[in-house]
């Protein structure tokens, strides 16, 4: 290998069998200290004649202090880094002895990383395990974690479906395609695309769930994600329904079968209002019908005819100076193009057909603020 002008950031690990010294033992390591993706975080070096004898020699050039901190971080005591990965194998393996539950129950580990602190403090213990064992692999030492490893990325499987990142993939390429076939032996979904929460392949999913509890928690953790994500587009919908679902929860506390009953209507009833394109609106001009339904009545549903008719003329009236305004190349540019555009929604809010709802003339202030954080949320997705 050429010591001066090579760069190549995929390269890991560098086996050195003859003596080097000063600049040349200095170039040759640092062949392998350039951060590649999320595969490679640190490089190394393998030492087969003992040449770390001379880095000390080789770094006298710098700062004496420089020096001594780059001998720190550059040289691993591999029997002290053998205790760290020893230690936290017998803190997870502890921890999950003391759950009470086989690890090949596959589905009630779901169900107990349900609960929050028991799931974090897996996820904690589960990462600080994998970091300390990809120092190693496939090194002989390593190998007698292995068997410890595959069990315990199941387990990682079932406690990242409650994160929001929901993905279980680990930071190591090396130990990832072993999990990989690990789980596939194993008969274990190895999650490629997220499963949208009205289909059937959601349905099917939370049906092969055994238990109330590890159903009720599937759409749970699917419902709460949908909400959260979707929450700037229709503040008004979706914080309605993130409402009734805490209410669920808290009324119907540890029935299991109920919640999940509750809880899968709720689904079915969402699902209808996002098919719902009722009173000649279009799919776009819902968020700003759903708040004003909310602001002026307390409500997004079960309106009054008058109470509809009114709200679906100003959203309209409204939705017409958003679709404009929005679109327009200029639009954001400027203070005074933002503050047009607040203008001329205050200008339909107090207009003569609007001004005579007390609610609009008390309230147009926080409406027009909710109409802008609604427009803004749309376009940038749009954007995407």
């Amino acid at each position: 290998m050429l010591l001066t002008g090579f760069d190549a950031k995929i390269e890991q690990v560098m086996y050195l069998d003859r003596v080097l010294k000063a600049h040349n033992l200095l170039q040759a390591i640092a062949r392998v200290n350039r951060v590649y993706d999320e595969g490679k975080s640190v490089g190394f070096v393998v030492d087969y004649i003992g040449v770390g004898n001379h880095l000390k020699d080789a770094l006298d050039f710098y700062d004496a202090k420089e020096a001594s901190d780059d001998i720190g971080e550059g040289l691993w005591d591999v029997d002290r880094i053998v205790a760290e990965l020893q230690d936290v194998s017998s803190k997870l393996r502890a921890f999950v002895e003391e759950q009470g539950v086989p690890i090949e129950e596959i589905e009630t580990w779901f169900t107990l990383f349900y609960e929050e602190e028991t799931r974090f403090k897996f996820i904690e213990l589960f990462k600080e395990f994998v970091k300390n064992l990809d120092m190693f692999y496939p090194a002989a030492v390593a190998l007698d974690f292995m068997e410890d490893f595959k069990a315990y990325s199941a387990l990682n499987t079932q406690a990242m479906e409650y994160e929001e990142d929901d993905t279980s993939k680990i930071n190591s390429k090396k130990l990832q395609s072993i999990v990989d076939e690990y789980l596939v032996s194993k008969g274990i979904e190895v999650k490629v695309k997220p499963i949208e929460i009205f289909s059937d392949e959601f349905v099917k999913k939370t049906n092969n769930r055994k238990s109330s509890k590890a159903k009720a928690a599937e759409i749970e953790k699917a419902l709460t994600k949908y909400l959260t994500v979707n929450m700037p587009l229709d503040p008004s919908l979706y914080g309605a329904f993130l409402e009734m679902l805490k209410k669920i929860l808290e009324q119907f506390k540890d029935n299991w079968d109920e919640i999940y009953k509750q809880l899968e209507e709720l689904r079915e009833k969402l699902k209808k209002k996002e098919e719902d394109l009722s009173y000649g609106l279009t799919r776009t001009q819902k968020p700003y019908l759903n708040l004003f339904a909310k602001e002026l009545f307390g409500k997004v549903e079960d309106l009054k005819e008058d109470e509809i008719e009114l709200v679906v003329r100003l959203t309209k009236d409204i939705y017409e100076v958003v679709e404009r305004e929005t679109s327009a190349k200029y639009y954001g540019e400027t203070k005074a193009t933002k503050l047009r555009f607040q203008m001329e929604l205050q200008d339909v809010l107090l207009s003569e057909e609007f001004c005579k709802v007390d609610q609009v003339v008390k309230n147009y202030k926080s409406l027009i603020l909710q109409i802008v954080e609604v427009a803004e949320a749309h376009k940038n997705d749009n954007e995407l």
